[in-house]
C-alpha cells in the first residue's frame, strides 16, 4: 500500500503542476493577445506592414529621440510603408510586436516623459501607423494613453480640429462689404460690391510680363478680357495703355490655350474662334455646373462645390466674368472656402477617411499629422461645422443677394470695371477666433498638440511670404514684386494674394509661376498635387508632364533615375518642408523647432505610404538640400538626373 500511495500522490503533485501551468499559460495568452470572442465581420487590417519588419518604425523612432545622436536619416527608410491587408498570422504576430512597443515606451522613466516632449507626438505615429479600427485595438491603445497620462480630453477634439483649421485656412472667412462710390458712367453714386481682391495680382495679370507703376491708375485685367471676348468694339476713349495692356493679355491668355488645352480639340483653333467660343458659354449651364444645392448641412441657401474635376471652370470665369457672372463667381469663391470639409470623397470611403481626406485636400503632405487627430471625428463633430461656419454661410448669402440685386445686365462696362477695381480678398478668422494669441491659448489648453509645432509652421510661412523678394539664401528672386501676403494685426486680416489660392495647373499664371523660385508656387503646387485629376478633360496628361519636367531638373535620382510624374511632385512637396525647415534653423536653431521640423518631414513621408518607389528613399538620397540640413551623408554612391517615365 505505501508504494501505491507513494504513487497516487506523485500523480496527484504532477497533475496539479499541470493545471498550474495550464492556467498560467492561458492567463498569459489572454493578456497577450485581444478579445477574440467578440464577432468581428471582417478580418482586421489595423496595422502596415514595413519596409524593413512589422512595424519597428514606433520602435526606432523612440529610439531616435532618446539618442539625439542617432542619424535621422535612418527613420525615413524605416517610415517607409505600404499598406495592405494581412494574413491572420502576421496580424497577430504584428499586434505582438506593437504591444512589445507599448511596453517599451511605458517602461520609460517619468522623467524622461515629462522631459522628452516627443513622447506624445510618438503617439501621434502611433495612432498614424497602426491605427484605430477595432474595439479591442482602441481600447489597449486608450489603456496605453491613460498609462502615459497623454490621453486627450474627447469634447476638445472638435474644438481642436476647427482651431487648426481655423490656422490653416479651411475656416478663412471671406468678408463682404460695401461702400459709396462714384462709377464713371454710370451716372452718380451707386453701391458697389467690394471683395477686397488682391490688386498687385490684377495689375500684374493686366500687364502680362510688365509692372505697372502703381500711380497710375490701372485697368483690370478681367475687364481687358472682357474686351477681347466680347462683341470686339471697345470705347472710344480707350488710350494707348489699355491697347497694350489688351495686347498683352491676349498674349497671355493665347498661352494659356496653347498650355492648358492641348489634347482637347483646341489645338487648330485661332484665338478669334476661341473667343468666341468663350462668349458662347451659358452662364445659366456654368452655374448649374458649379453648385449644387442639394446637401444635407445648409439645403435652404448654400452651394457647394461638386468636386476637383470642375476646377477648371475658373479659368473659364476669369477670362469671361461679365455682369451676369460675377455673382456666381463670388458664390464659388464662398464655396470653396468651406469645400473641403463636404467635398465628396472617392466612393467607398468610411467617415474618418473622408475627413482625412478633405483635410488633405487643402493641407497636402506637409500636414500628414492631421490623420492622427481626425481619427477621432465623430458625426456630432461634422454637424458642429454648421454652427463653426455660420459666418461664412451669412457673409456669402448676403454677398450673393446684394450682387443678384445690383448687377444687371444693363449697366456700362465702365461700372464693372469701377467694380472690379476695389476688390481685394480680405480674409478674417472664424467666429470666437479673435487673435492668434487667442488660437494659441486654445492649443494650449489641449493636451494632444504641442502649439509650438504650429507656431513653427506658421511663422516659416508668414517670414517667407514678408521676405517677398528673397530667398532663404538671401539672393535676390526673379519673381513679381508684390505677389505675398500680408498681415494686417488691428483687425486681424490677411490680404493673400491668388497666386497661394488656386490650384497651380489652372492658375493663369502657373507656367510662369513655375519659374520664380518662390515658396509661394512651390507650395502651391505641393498641396494642391494629390487633388488635381488626371483626367483628360480636365487637364492634359502632357501639361502635368511638362511641369514634372521642369521641377525633376532640380533633382538627383536612384534606381536608374526613373521616376513617375507623381514622384516628381511628391518629392517637390518634401523639398518645400525642407526648405521651410532650413530657414527655421537659420533663425531659431532651438531643439525644439529642430525636433518638430524633423517630425514635419517624417508625416510627409507617411503620406507617401502605398508607393513602391518609395518616396522617402528617393527624396533622402536625390535632394542635397535635405542631405545639407539634416547633415546626412549620401545614401547611394550613383546618382543620375531623372528621368520621367
Amino acid at each position: 500500500e505505501v508504494p501505491l500511495t507513494k504513487w497516487m500522490c506523485a500523480c496527484a503533485i504532477a497533475g496539479l503542476i499541470i493545471l498550474i501551468l495550464l492556467v498560467g499559460l492561458k492567463a498569459f495568452t489572454k493578456s497577450a493577445l485581444p478579445e477574440t470572442d467578440k464577432p468581428a465581420s471582417r478580418t482586421p487590417d489595423t496595422f502596415r506592414s514595413c519596409s524593413s519588419g512589422s512595424c519597428q518604425r514606433i520602435r526606432q523612432l523612440t529610439n531616435i529621440h532618446q539618442n539625439t545622436s542617432s542619424n535621422p536619416c535612418t527613420s525615413l527608410y524605416i517610415f517607409t510603408c505600404a499598406q495592405h491587408d494581412h494574413s491572420r498570422g502576421l496580424h497577430l504576430r504584428a499586434r505582438l510586436e506593437v504591444q512589445q512597443v507599448q511596453s517599451t515606451l511605458s517602461s520609460m522613466p517619468a522623467k524622461n516623459q515629462a522631459d522628452n516632449p516627443a513622447l506624445a507626438k510618438t503617439v501621434a505615429f502611433y495612432k498614424t501607423c497602426v491605427g484605430v479600427r477595432t474595439r479591442s485595438d482602441k481600447e489597449s491603445l486608450l489603456r496605453f494613453l491613460q498609462h502615459q497620462g497623454l490621453q486627450p480630453p474627447s469634447l476638445n477634439f472638435s474644438q481642436l480640429i476647427f482651431s487648426m483649421a481655423a490656422r490653416f485656412g479651411v475656416g478663412l472667412l471671406i468678408q463682404f462689404d460695401s461702400r459709396h462710390s462714384t462709377s464713371p458712367g454710370a451716372g452718380g453714386e451707386d453701391r458697389t460690391l467690394q471683395l477686397n481682391w488682391n490688386q498687385n495680382f490684377w495689375v500684374w495679370k493686366t500687364s502680362g510680363r510688365r509692372l505697372l507703376d502703381p500711380a497710375v491708375p490701372y485697368r483690370d485685367f478681367v475687364a481687358s478680357v472682357q474686351q477681347l471676348v466680347g462683341d470686339g468694339q471697345t470705347n472710344s476713349t480707350t488710350d494707348a495703355t489699355t491697347l497694350n495692356e489688351i495686347a498683352a493679355t491676349e498674349e497671355l491668355v493665347w498661352k494659356i490655350i496653347d498650355t492648358m488645352y492641348k489634347g482637347n480639340g483646341f489645338e487648330n483653333l485661332t484665338f478669334a474662334e476661341f473667343k468666341k467660343r468663350l462668349v458662347r458659354i451659358n452662364p445659366d449651364t456654368l452655374s448649374q455646373d458649379l453648385f449644387s444645392s442639394e446637401i444635407p448641412y445648409f439645403p435652404e441657401d448654400s452651394f457647394l462645390l461638386k468636386g476637383a474635376n470642375l476646377l477648371p471652370c475658373l479659368d473659364t470665369i476669369l477670362t469671361t466674368i461679365q455682369e451676369d457672372k460675377l455673382a456666381a463667381y463670388l458664390s464659388w469663391e464662398a464655396a470653396r472656402q468651406i469645400a473641403p470639409f463636404f467635398l465628396p470623397a472617392p466612393s467607398g470611403t468610411t467617415l474618418n477617411d473622408i475627413c482625412v481626406y478633405s483635410m488633405q485636400m487643402l493641407l497636402g503632405k506637409s500636414a500628414a499629422l492631421l490623420p492622427c487627430i481626425l481619427n477621432h471625428v465623430t458625426n456630432a463633430v461634422l454637424d458642429n461645422v454648421q454652427a463653426i461656419f455660420a459666418s461664412i454661410r451669412l457673409a456669402s448669402q448676403a454677398a450673393i443677394l446684394k450682387a443678384e440685386s445690383e448687377i444687371t445686365n444693363g449697366h456700362q462696362l465702365s461700372a464693372l470695371v469701377s467694380r472690379l477695381k476695389g476688390m481685394h480678398l480680405r480674409i478674417a478668422y472664424p467666429d470666437n477666433i479673435e487673435s492668434l494669441p487667442c488660437l494659441n491659448s486654445r492649443l494650449d489648453a489641449i493636451s494632444d498638440i504641442n502649439s509650438g509645432f504650429l507656431d513653427n509652421y506658421i511663422s516659416v510661412l508668414e517670414a517667407s511670404w514678408k521676405l517677398g523678394t528673397q530667398n532663404f539664401d538671401g539672393d535676390p528672386m526673379v519673381g513679381i514684386d508684390g505677389l505675398r501676403v500680408t498681415y494686417d494685426l488691428q483687425p486681424n486680416t490677411l490680404v493673400l494674394p491668388a497666386e497661394y489660392l488656386l490650384p497651380p495647373l489652372y492658375a493663369v499664371d502657373s507656367f510662369s509661376a513655375a519659374n520664380y523660385g518662390t515658396i509661394g508656387a512651390a507650395l502651391s503646387t505641393g498641396l494642391w498635387w494629390p487633388h488635381i485629376p488626371f483626367s483628360g478633360q480636365d487637364v492634359d496628361n502632357s501639361t502635368l508632364r511638362s511641369l514634372a519636367e521642369y521641377y525633376a531638373k532640380s533633382f538627383q535620382c536612384i534606381r536608374g533615375g526613373v521616376v513617375h510624374v507623381e514622384d516628381v511632385f511628391s518629392m517637390l512637396a518634401m523639398e518645400v518642408v525642407t526648405e521651410a525647415f532650413r530657414w527655421t534653423l537659420k533663425k531659431s536653431p532651438t531643439e525644439e523647432s529642430v525636433e518638430d521640423w524633423q517630425l514635419l518631414y517624417v508625416t510627409s513621408c507617411l503620406a507617401s505610404c502605398g508607393s513602391g518607389l518609395h518616396f522617402c528613399q528617393l527624396a533622402s538620397a536625390g535632394l542635397p538640400k535635405f542631405r545639407s540640413v539634416f547633415q546626412c551623408a549620401a545614401q547611394v554612391d550613383h546618382m543620375e538626373p531623372c528621368h520621367i517615365i
